[in-house]
């Protein structure tokens, strides 16, 4: 989210800036506005927005803002005198806008991901997921690292080092939409193998997550969330570590019945369940299984929640 702000932000830095460069070079007039150029471009943005890339709910708040600037526009080169232009502009920019929000809105473009293994033992793979819905989850067999379709499309990086494979999925801005844009822009669904050892990080926004890696390698699994619904299943077999970081959230995590676990919650204003006939209270917001210390298969997990719902079961 933070990152097409900034895009954002710096495609108006520019239009301000071109618009300044031309009224030094005297090809604008001087005594020009910049702000209803600014309120244009950010209609214009938001119309594209909805129009192109699938995203958004409606086109009249964005062609109003559009018509304002437009409006204001026009009075300061003289093309209008006084105010009545602003509500006629007003008037069609809602008609316009109603009658192009009752043609359907596309929605974001499906890409089919993989990436193979090419013999690598091991992997980091890092996802960043922005608004919508993920799912992660594994495959059987076969010669791919990551299998996934992702709508709303994908920015995928990849490179080797020595006998490990780093793959990143990340969200692209300019094709899933933008921060206002619908849940449904951003829907991906991947799996990971269970064949390699796997560093997995996840970041997600204002999402719903399910990330069920129990049948996998993942030794180390690390979650961001922001004001989401987040479900964890945490690895069934070795000593997998687990961190879960989530603000106003809401945050399962399932631990198989074969896993023992130690288990940490911190966050002064989370609301905390835990199993406790499973996992005994040890300390303050600190759980164990009783045969932690005995057991081969056994999970570190730390959960570090703001104003959210936690629940290992």
């Amino acid at each position: 989210m933070g990152r097409v702000r900034s895009i954002l932000f710096a495609l108006l830095l520019i239009g301000a800036g071109v618009v300044l460069l031309l009224q030094q070079a005297g090809i604008v007039p001087e005594d020009l506005s910049l702000w209803p150029l600014i309120l244009m471009a950010v209609g214009a943005l938001w119309v594209l927005e909805r129009a192109v890339w699938g995203g958004g709910e409606g086109y009249v708040f964005p062609l109003v803002v559009f018509a304002i600037g437009l409006a204001f526009l026009l009075e300061d080169v003289g093309a209008i005198r006084g105010d009545g232009v602003l509500l006629p502009l007003v008037v069609i920019a809602v008609g316009v806008g109603l009658m192009l929000g009752a043609v359907p809105a596309r929605t974001g473009r499906t890409e089919r991901r993989r990436v193979t293994l090419e013999g690598a033992a091991r992997a980091l793979v890092e996802v960043n997921h922005g608004a919508g819905r993920l799912r992660i989850g594994t495959h059987i067999g076969g010669e791919d690292l990551v299998d996934g379709t992702f709508a709303g499309g994908v920015d995928l990086r990849q490179r080797r080092e020595g006998d490990r494979a780093e793959v990143r999925l990340s969200a692209n801005p300019w094709r899933s939409g933008f921060p206002w844009a619908r849940s449904g822009a951003l829907d991906w669904t991947l799996t990971l193998a269970r064949n390699v050892p796997i560093e997995l990080r996840v970041r997600t926004g204002a999402s719903t997550a399910e990330i069920d890696v129990g049948d996998s390698h993942v030794e180390d699994l690390q979650v961001e969330t922001g004001a989401s619904k987040t479900v964890v299943t945490v690895p069934g077999t070795g000593e997998p570590k687990v961190r879960v970081r989530g603000g106003a959230a809401e945050i399962k995590v399932l631990v198989p019945a074969r896993m023992a676990a130690a288990i940490q919650v911190q966050g002064a204003l989370a609301d905390v369940f835990v199993d406790l006939h499973r996992f005994h209270k040890v300390g303050e917001r600190e759980y164990r299984s009783p045969d932690l210390h005995e057991a081969l298969d056994r999970a570190d997990i730390q959960i570090d929640a703001g104003a959210a719902k936690v629940e290992v079961v």
